[in-house]
């Protein structure tokens, strides 16, 4: 009987790190996440950027 309760004690004690991980830890990784797309999408912006400098360029040394 002793290790039956040691281990209903054990998973008590897993559910509650279980819930904190859900209500704490998973919001961090979500902001974390949305700034990181955001920081992508601007990177994404300069390198279609700097591609139509680089072939507008190109296009622009043959014509002169």
């Amino acid at each position: 009987m002793p290790t039956t309760k040691a281990n209903q004690q054990k998973i008590e004690k897993i559910e509650a790190d279980l819930e904190v991980i859900k209500t704490n830890h998973l919001a961090h990784i979500e902001c974390s996440i949305a700034r990181m797309e955001k920081t992508i999408d601007r990177m994404d912006n300069r390198m279609w950027a700097l591609i139509f400098i680089v072939v507008g360029s190109a296009i622009g040394s043959m014509f002169v």
